[in-house]
């Protein structure tokens, strides 16, 4: 399984997952770095917003999730997952575009919808 994220919507930031416990409705996250030791806590499912791996890498190996704002050449795009079509997308005000392999190393992520709004110009 790829490794997903959540957005906390308690601590206002993206963090890494750690695991899944689907019969408590938990998550087990990674919180902050200090030194090399990793806290980590749990978090409700109704207290975050899941950000899917596409499985794609950027132009600089970083993983792609929904949610990502992303640059390539000059323009602004987030990542989607069109649920009719079970795919992912990048888009923006002038359309959707298919994320395929080829589209992910031209891109680059730049941010995501919930700790960088101002990149969309909101």
């Amino acid at each position: 399984m790829l490794p997903p994220k959540v957005y906390s919507k308690i601590d206002k930031k993206v963090l890494d997952v750690v695991e899944i416990d689907f019969d408590y409705r938990v998550i087990v996250v990674r919180n902050i770095k200090i030194s090399n030791n990793n806290i980590v806590g749990t978090l409700n499912f109704s207290n975050v917003e899941f950000m899917e791996n596409t499985g794609g890498k950027d132009k600089n190996g970083n993983y792609i999730y929904t949610g990502n704002i992303v640059k390539d050449d000059d323009d602004i795009y987030v990542i989607k997952r069109s649920e009719i079509y079970r795919i992912f997308s990048i888009g923006n005000e002038k359309g959707y575009l298919f994320l395929d392999a080829d589209r992910c190393r031209e891109i680059e992520v730049i941010g995501n919808i919930y700790e960088n709004k101002e990149l969309l110009g909101c």
